[in-house]
């Protein structure tokens, strides 16, 4: 017979302890799982050992028998048992609890002197019988000669919760372990789907004893036709036909429950310890035929009990004992051909001062009702996938909104020096009397302005009123200042405007008008010629109406020009450059070609000063109105109600926003997909 890949690493597990001085062993494997195939091959692979396997049921004699003889062919294998003693003639010595202890029988085994001793469902070990045995044949510890003791058991704990590695003097360390969602994980045992039926039997007042509840104070509390009735219904609606096995809380319930599924038509039939062996036999038969549908027990087929064709299980009796919970539900874990689970039947009374078994209590997993253990396991792997998923995309979106909002906080920071830029100051901070007037600027005003300020772009909303600004706050021309210079009109030229500058220039000229005049007529006196002195006159008259007409002109060209004592700018910056913020000023490295030809793709200009700096040149970006291409990405995308009010950055950010946002519903889609 091949070994499972587990079965070999619990034998090489147990022969690497015991080298390492580990003697009193323990093993903990699911029901179903092949212990008796473990110790046979281990016993196949120590053939001089002298071997003393304990068990205390006759099924767990016969199967051990069975299964060493099957992997060791060249056995020498005997049970003791009742008036047996084939086994005290053998060197495999398959005996019985009750029979070992025995007076007459335990000096005889002592003599044997055996070197391993076996112990099958190992959680019994605890028992006084148990303890005398290894006591009495060397196996306790104290022995002189090493002795290997094995202890076999679906559960390490007892009835009572305490594990058997605590119990002083048995056993010392769990050498191997596998739980039951592991070996159904591997496939070596059975899937189990639970559905808990509830009672309205109250068992609250019941009491305890050694771990788990009063048997007699237990049955009478739910031993009543109404319960046993739910049973056999539910029985009925989840799993009619299936054969199963139903456990009871005593032999009393076991056939009162039995007599309520024979009364709906379902064969059922009782087994208990007391029964005769004959008897007892006749009924596993008719079972594994099939002619019998359900058995119902007690206690009597929670061990050396395999049907691997039961499909369904049913707790009839509340347990606060783990290891009979295990037990009873392992009956139901062998695979089968045809068989993908085992349902469980789980029957859940009132109990507020009791904590009970039950599915959720028997692996880490705790299924939904009517949910298997894999199913569980599928269910909780996806909602972990999911969980990190909507938290990674979480992380995400929160990265994205707070790049959003830095965007958004800098297109603010980018706006509003644009409007410095142009403005010289805040939009909203432009004094009153300017930002009464909000009908849009005239085309006069803004040839005025784009004329004295070379390659500015003025934004669509531009009012009258912030037009008028603007002009007054022009700084002057370089024509201006050389006229300034030269005839010595201002100590500081500079610091002067382009409307100071052009009524010193103009005061200037009516000043050397009216001395020409004069000379004139002064010249006209000295030769007393009439004829001169009307030339002379005439050509005044046509100097001072072409004046009239040029200032006629020039008024209509500026139309709402205040007089030359308004502040008027028109200079390409919007403001004098002495006014600029001081961390653009700051930078005074000749600008980029990178920034002049960002410079002249938004604003759509040629020529640019050639003395531009550094920091100018990103004060111009800075301030400059959106794009095309940005207006008609807003308009379709509905991203503001007026997009001609926004400036570049404005505009910029909007857009970077808006991709930001699309880029975390595509991350959200991935993720719910």
């Amino acid at each position: 017979m091949k070994l499972r890949d587990y079965q070999n690493e619990c034998i090489q597990a147990i022969c690497s302890n015991a080298n390492n001085g580990i003697v009193r062993q323990l093993v903990s494997l699911p029901t179903g799982s092949g212990k008796t195939v473990i110790f046979a091959s281990l016993i196949k692979n120590t053939p001089k050992a002298k071997v003393l396997v304990l068990a205390h049921r006759d099924e767990l004699l016969s199967q051990a028998k069975e299964k060493i003889y099957k992997i060791f062919p060249e056995a020498n294998a005997g049970i003791l048992r009742g008036d047996n003693d084939d086994g005290l003639k053998s060197d495999i010595c398959i005996a019985s609890v009750q029979s070992a202890i025995k007076n007459r029988r335990l000096p005889v085994l002592k003599a044997m002197d055996f070197d391993i001793c076996i112990c099958d469902e190992a959680h019994h070990s605890a028992a006084k019988t148990y303890a005398t045995i290894f006591k009495d044949l060397g196996f306790s510890g104290l022995s002189k000669k090493p002795k290997l003791l094995v202890g076999f058991t679906a559960t390490a704990t007892r009835a009572d919760g305490k594990r058997l590695t605590d119990i002083d003097g048995i056993f010392q360390k769990i050498v191997y372990e596998k739980t039951i969602l592991e070996m159904i994980k591997s496939g070596y045992l059975s899937d189990i789907r639970a559905i808990s039926v509830g009672t309205d039997v109250n068992i609250s007042k019941v009491k305890t004893q050694s771990g788990d509840f009063k048997v007699k104070e237990l049955q009478l509390a739910v031993d009543i036709p109404y319960r046993n009735e739910l049973i056999v219904r539910a029985y009925e609606t989840h799993a009619n036909g299936k054969k199963g096995v139903v456990f009871g809380v005593n032999v009393d319930h076991s056939h009162h429950i039995a007599a309520t599924f024979n009364d709906h038509g379902i064969n059922c039939e009782a087994v208990w310890g007391n029964m005769g062996e004959e008897n007892r036999h006749a009924v596993l038969d008719r079972f594994k035929s099939g002619e019998t549908k359900v058995l119902s027990n007690c206690n009597l087929l929670i061990e050396g009990f395999d049907d691997p064709e039961i499909k369904v299980l049913m707790m009839a009796r509340p347990t606060k004992s783990h290891g009979l919970y295990v037990q009873c539900v392992g009956r139901g874990l062998r695979l089968s051909p045809g068989k993908t689970e085992c349902l469980l039947l789980d029957f859940v009374d009132v109990s507020r001062r009791h904590s009970l078994e039950n599915i959720a209590t028997l692996t880490e997993v705790k299924p939904k009702n009517n949910e298997s253990l894999i199913e569980a396991i599928d269910r909780k792997t996806e909602e972990k996938e999911i969980r990190l998923i909507e938290a990674k995309a979480a992380e995400e979106a929160e990265k994205i909104k707070a790049a959003a909002e830095r965007a958004v906080e800098e297109a603010t920071l980018r706006s509003h020096s644009f409007e410095v830029n142009l403005f010289g100051t805040l939009r909203e901070r432009i004094p009153e009397n300017y930002r009464r007037n909000t009908n849009l600027a005239s085309e006069p005003q803004k040839n005025l302005i784009k004329n004295l300020r070379s390659g500015i772009v003025l934004p669509d909303d531009l009012t009258m009123g912030e037009a008028r600004f603007m002009i007054q706050n022009l700084p002057l021309t370089k024509h201006q200042r050389e006229t300034i210079v030269r005839n010595n009109l201002h100590p500081e030229p500079d610091t002067l405007t382009w409307p100071e500058a052009k009524a010193l220039i103009d005061i200037m000229k009516e000043t050397e008008a009216a001395k020409m005049t004069q000379i004139t007529q002064s010249a006209y006196t000295k030769e007393e010629d009439s004829g001169w002195a009307e030339k002379v006159a005439e050509a005044a008259r046509a100097k001072a109406l072409r004046e009239e007409q040029s200032a006629k002109k020039a008024q209509a060209t500026e139309e709402e020009l205040t007089p030359y004592n308004h502040v008027l700018e028109t200079a390409l910056f919007g403001m004098p450059k002495k006014d600029i913020p001081e961390h653009y000023r700051r930078n005074a490295a000749p600008a980029s070609e990178s920034q002049k030809n960002l410079i002249r793709g938004i604003r759509k200009v040629a020529l640019l000063p050639d003395n531009l700096t550094k920091g100018e040149a990103s004060f111009l970006i800075q301030t400059s109105p959106l794009t095309d291409f940005q207006h008609r990405t807003i308009v379709q995308e509905a991203l503001h109600p007026n997009p001609k009010t926004l400036t570049w950055p404005e505009a910029k950010a909007l857009i970077d926003a808006y991709h930001y946002t699309s880029a975390t519903e595509k991350t959200t889609s991935l993720a719910a997909m």
